[in-house]
C-alpha cells in the first residue's frame, strides 16, 4: 500500500496550500526512488522525506484538513538559536490502516510525531495508539493495537520478524515494568489526577518506549491512553 495525501479538502489560503503540495510531491518522488530501492527504505537516522515515503509503503499518510491548520509540513531549513545551538523540529501526521477511512468519522486513525533533535534526522518516531496494549489479553485484541504493524514499518521486518505472538509478548513484558509516577494538579478550574506506566527496551540498537496514561479531570471526565515511541 503506498499512498499519502492531506484529508478533507477545504479552503485554505493559497501559502497553506502550495507548502502543501510541495510536501506531497516530495514525499511521492521520494517513493518512487524507494521502490527501486527497497535497501533504503528507513526512518530513524533518515531526513524526513525519506522518512515518511518508507512508512508510506505500510500505510496510508494523511493530516488533519488544512482548514484545521493540518497539511504535510515538512521541516524547513536547520534553524539556530542565538548561541549557535541547532533547534529542534517535529512533524505530526495521522496513520490510516484503512486507506478508505475518512478524517473525523472513523476513530482508528493513529496519530503520529517524527521528531528531529538536529532539525535535519530523524531520531524519534511516536505513536499515539487508539486501543491501550495495557488492557489487551487476545491475539484479535493485540492485533487491534497495531503495534506490531507500527514496529515493523519503522523498524523494517528483518528486524521485527514475522512472529506476532512472539513480539505481543516482548511488548507486554516491557509495558508491565511498572516504571510508574503520578500526578496530581488542584487547580479548581482543572483539577486531575493522572497516573503512567512505562519501560523500554533495546530492539534492534533502537530504544522502544512504551507508555499507558490513564487519569481524570474535572473538565473531561476519566480520560486515558498509550504511546508507543522508537528513539536512537
Amino acid at each position: 500500500m503506498v499512498a499519502i495525501g492531506t484529508a478533507s479538502p477545504a479552503p485554505a489560503n493559497n501559502q497553506d496550500k502550495k507548502a502543501d503540495a510541495a510536501a506531497v510531491a516530495a514525499i511521492k518522488a521520494r517513493i518512487v526512488q524507494l521502490r527501486a530501492d527497497p535497501q533504503s527504505r528507513r526512518c530513524l537516522g533518515a531526513d524526513a522525506v525519506t522518512c515518511l515515503a518508507s512508512l508510506s509503503f505500510s500505510f496510508t499518510l494523511t493530516t488533519p484538513p488544512l482548514w484545521m491548520a493540518g497539511g504535510f509540513k515538512l521541516p524547513g531549513p536547520v534553524q539556530r538559536d542565538i548561541n549557535g545551538r541547532t533547534m529542534p523540529a517535529t512533524m505530526d501526521f495521522l496513520i490510516k490502516f484503512n486507506p478508505k477511512d475518512r478524517y473525523l468519522l472513523n476513530d482508528s486513525m493513529v496519530g503520529a510525531k517524527i521528531g528531529l533533535s538536529d532539525g535535519e534526522h530523524v531520531d524519534s518516531v511516536d505513536f499515539d495508539l487508539k486501543e491501550n496494549p495495557l488492557l489487551a489479553q487476545t491475539e484479535a485484541e493485540w492485533d487491534k493495537t497495531h503495534v506490531f504493524q507500527l514496529a515493523t514499518a519503522v523498524l523494517g521486518p528483518a528486524c521485527i520478524g514475522t512472529d506476532r505472538i512472539a513480539f505481543y509478548r516482548r511488548y507486554d513484558a516491557v509495558q508491565r515494568q511498572e516504571s510508574s509516577s503520578d500526578r496530581v494538579d488542584l487547580g479548581y478550574r482543572n483539577s486531575r489526577r493522572s497516573s503512567s506506566i512505562s519501560g523500554d527496551t533495546k530492539i534492534c540498537g533502537v530504544t522502544m518506549h512504551v507508555t499507558s496514561i490513564s487519569g481524570y479531570s474535572r473538565s473531561t471526565g476519566s480520560y486515558g491512553g498509550a504511546v508507543l515511541t522508537f528513539r536512537l
